[in-house]
């Protein structure tokens, strides 16, 4: 309704004059004090650019935030490890459609862009070489992998596709009755320091949004759908921000990327008891 997409846009601008509150000096962001976490800073960058859609966002704070996320590859000694470079390679690319294009040497791209770009062009592959052999990598890992190899395009689609399938290999049925999901329970932590559902919410939620990105593989997305919802808590939410944040990203893309139509019927003991229409603008 007009008065909820009101309140939610209330909501996403509340949102971001907090998120103002966490830009270090000079660009970047971090949890309180301290230098800026490329991680942070690459998530940051990935919700700015998605609230960009909806609202104002300063093109200013985008800009330092993409340089911020590019600083760790001025040095080449600065190693991040495979889950950060995936985070850097999806924040880079939904910041900037161009971000893995060639120079032109007839117009030379300002020295920020290019330096952008060629941080970009270094995260994904070093997110390749990184996951080229997967054995004892981390589930949450390959599905950050996966996610953001399909995000570089067809040069890198094969790439994810092999991972898409090791996480097939992986993912294991828990539960049963209404409670059956695809696990893909991290061993360890993620960057944001989850472990358990909240760690499983993440990685379920980037397989999600890696099959969704693919396209091709509609009945592997559904199912990851399906047990990213189980995870849900009691109150609506994912058991924590960064989960029910990821969680979010997946819903929305799949959202957007299918267009529900017929009646929806709610049956209680085979009786209907309610229907809804859906139609191309049905996407809750």
């Amino acid at each position: 309704t007009p008065q909820e997409d009101k309140r939610l846009l209330r909501l996403v601008r509340l949102g971001y004059q907090d998120l103002l509150a966490y830009e270090r000096p000079g660009g970047g962001f971090a949890w309180f004090a301290g230098e800026p976490k490329p991680h942070l800073s690459a998530w940051a960058l990935l919700v700015l650019r998605q609230i960009g859609d909806l609202i104002y966002v300063d093109n200013q704070l985008v800009e330092r935030t993409q340089r911020a996320v590019a600083e760790p590859f001025r040095n080449p000694k600065n190693i991040l490890g495979p889950a950060e470079n995936a985070y850097v390679a999806l924040a880079l690319l939904g910041s900037d459609p161009q971000c893995l294009a060639e120079p032109d040497k007839d117009k030379p791209w300002p020295p920020d862009l290019a330096q952008v770009r060629s941080a970009c062009k270094r995260a994904v592959q070093r997110t390749r070489d990184a996951l080229a052999v997967t054995k004892g990598v981390d589930s949450y890992i390959l599905a950050l992998g996966a996610d953001a190899l399909l995000a570089a395009g067809a040069y890198y689609r094969k790439d994810g596709e092999a991972l898409l399938d090791e996480l097939d290999r992986r993912g294991a049925v828990v539960g049963q009755g209404t409670q059956r999901r695809v696990s893909f329970l991290p061993r360890g932590g993620t960057l944001c320091g989850s472990y358990g559902v909240p760690a499983e919410v993440e990685a379920t939620a980037a397989v999600t949004h890696a099959l969704l990105r693919h396209g091709g593989r509609n009945d592997k997305a559904r199912e990851a759908l399906r047990s990213l919802l189980v995870l849900r808590d009691s109150d609506g939410g994912f058991h924590s921000t960064q989960a029910t944040a990821l969680a979010l990203r997946a819903l929305l893309a799949a959202a957007t990327a299918h267009k529900a139509t017929g009646t929806l019927q709610v049956l209680v003991d085979g009786t209907q008891v309610a229907s809804l229409a859906l139609d191309a603008s049905s996407t809750s």
